[in-house]
């Protein structure tokens, strides 16, 4: 076997597995929004999600959701909560666009189009991790350890595997520039 042919087995090995990464973070980011209505921190007493707020009824033991206004009431900084919105979402999108950018470069052998998947990459885990860090502090009083949910921990492992993806892709630059040495051949 020759020296260009086992460097093409890496490069493609180690787009595949970033491209996978890739798609798992996407899946724990839209499992974490979607499970349990997106509930990030639970207990018996309250529920607060990225879009909601409920408390439980003392008289129907059932969970009653705020208005903006009530939420302010309960310390709750919307501005913060609009932001980590914001920061979490923009994250699931901009992932959606990261594997695909890594897979044009795979097709095409385009130099700045590996760059621009190494930026998109970049970007979903600053925004993660900013709209995470945004949540907490907006709930700061009523965020326990213990009352942290799947769902907060899937956006945690996301924003960790993000950063994978991150230095896997910085340090990971295909040697192959040549159209006629696209991994796939003709996409």
């Amino acid at each position: 076997m020759d020296g260009g042919r086992v460097i093409q087995k890496r490069d493609r090995l180690q787009v595949v597995v970033i491209i996978a990464l890739m798609l798992v973070v996407i899946t724990l980011l839209f499992s974490g929004m979607v499970y349990k209505s997106g509930d990030l921190v639970r207990s018996e007493h309250y529920s607060i999600s990225l879009l909601r707020f409920c408390l439980q009824n003392e008289t129907t033991a059932s969970m009653v959701c705020l208005s903006l206004n009530e939420m302010e009431a309960f310390n709750v900084s919307m501005e913060a909560m609009a932001w980590a919105r914001l920061f979490i979402h923009g994250s699931f999108v901009t992932s959606l666009f990261t594997p695909l950018t890594f897979s044009v470069d795979a097709c095409l052998c385009e130099v700045h189009v590996w760059g621009f998947g190494i930026f998109l990459a970049i970007l979903s885990y600053l925004l993660i991790m900013t709209g995470v860090a945004l949540f907490i502090f907006a709930i700061w009083n009523y965020a326990a350890v213990l009352n942290l949910t799947a769902s907060f921990c899937f956006c945690i492992i996301a924003g960790a595997l993000l950063g994978l993806v991150v230095y896997t892709a910085w340090h990971f630059r295909p040697y192959r520039r040549n159209p006629e040495e696209s991994m796939i051949g003709n996409c």
